[in-house]
Protein backbone atom coordinates (compact mmCIF):
# COMPACT_ATOMS: atom_id res chain seq x y z
CA UNK A 1 0.00 0.00 0.00
CA UNK A 2 2.70 2.70 0.77
CA UNK A 3 4.44 1.64 -2.51
CA UNK A 4 1.76 2.72 -4.35
CA UNK A 5 1.24 5.83 -2.13
CA UNK A 6 4.51 6.77 -3.08
CA UNK A 7 4.33 6.43 -6.89
CA UNK A 8 1.24 8.52 -6.58
CA UNK A 9 2.86 11.52 -5.13
CA UNK A 10 5.98 11.21 -7.41
CA UNK A 11 3.33 10.85 -10.73
CA UNK A 12 2.18 14.14 -8.81
CA UNK A 13 5.26 16.24 -8.46
CA UNK A 14 6.28 15.10 -11.75
CA UNK A 15 2.62 16.43 -13.19
CA UNK A 16 3.01 19.82 -11.13
CA UNK A 17 6.97 20.41 -12.35
CA UNK A 18 6.00 19.72 -15.99
CA UNK A 19 2.80 22.18 -15.57
CA UNK A 20 4.87 25.07 -14.04
CA UNK A 21 7.70 24.32 -16.63
CA UNK A 22 5.06 24.82 -19.35
CA UNK A 23 3.53 27.61 -17.70
CA UNK A 24 7.03 29.12 -17.61
CA UNK A 25 8.03 28.40 -21.11
CA UNK A 26 4.86 30.09 -22.19
CA UNK A 27 5.76 33.24 -20.16
CA UNK A 28 8.41 33.84 -21.66
CA UNK A 29 7.67 33.33 -25.34
CA UNK A 30 4.77 35.76 -24.70
CA UNK A 31 7.22 37.81 -23.38
CA UNK A 32 9.55 37.62 -26.00
CA UNK A 33 6.86 37.95 -29.02
CA UNK A 34 5.83 41.43 -27.06
CA UNK A 35 9.25 42.66 -26.95
CA UNK A 36 9.51 41.76 -30.86
CA UNK A 37 6.31 43.28 -31.60
CA UNK A 38 7.10 46.82 -29.56
CA UNK A 39 10.35 46.96 -30.85
CA UNK A 40 8.66 46.24 -34.78
CA UNK A 41 6.64 49.07 -33.41
CA UNK A 42 9.74 51.97 -32.78
CA UNK A 43 11.01 50.83 -35.76
CA UNK A 44 7.83 51.73 -37.63
CA UNK A 45 7.02 54.93 -36.13
CA UNK A 46 11.08 55.99 -36.74
CA UNK A 47 10.82 54.91 -40.06
CA UNK A 48 7.43 57.44 -40.37
CA UNK A 49 8.96 59.90 -38.05
CA UNK A 50 12.11 60.43 -40.96
CA UNK A 51 9.97 60.35 -43.40
CA UNK A 52 7.54 63.19 -42.53
CA UNK A 53 10.63 65.33 -41.48
CA UNK A 54 12.47 64.65 -45.00
CA UNK A 55 9.05 65.49 -46.75
CA UNK A 56 8.83 69.42 -44.81
CA UNK A 57 12.80 69.53 -45.43
CA UNK A 58 11.49 69.28 -49.53
CA UNK A 59 8.56 71.67 -49.15
CA UNK A 60 10.42 74.24 -47.75
CA UNK A 61 13.31 73.80 -50.28
CA UNK A 62 10.91 74.31 -52.81
CA UNK A 63 9.11 77.53 -51.05
CA UNK A 64 12.65 78.91 -50.37
CA UNK A 65 13.37 78.31 -54.25
CA UNK A 66 10.45 79.59 -55.51
CA UNK A 67 10.63 82.44 -53.52
CA UNK A 68 14.00 83.05 -54.48
CA UNK A 69 12.47 83.17 -58.39
CA UNK A 70 10.02 85.59 -57.50
CA UNK A 71 12.35 87.96 -55.50
CA UNK A 72 15.27 87.44 -58.91
CA UNK A 73 11.82 88.15 -61.28
CA UNK A 74 10.62 90.79 -59.74
CA UNK A 75 14.63 92.47 -59.44
CA UNK A 76 15.11 91.74 -63.10
CA UNK A 77 11.45 93.55 -63.98
CA UNK A 78 12.48 96.39 -61.95
CA UNK A 79 15.68 96.65 -63.83
CA UNK A 80 14.21 96.15 -67.43
CA UNK A 81 11.70 98.90 -65.88
CA UNK A 82 15.06 101.50 -65.17
CA UNK A 83 16.68 100.61 -68.56
CA UNK A 84 13.49 101.31 -70.24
Amino acid sequence: MTIIIIIIIIIIIIIIIIIIIIIIITTIIIIIIIIIIIIIIIIIIIIITIIIIFFFFFIIIIIIIIIINIIISIIGSMMMIIII
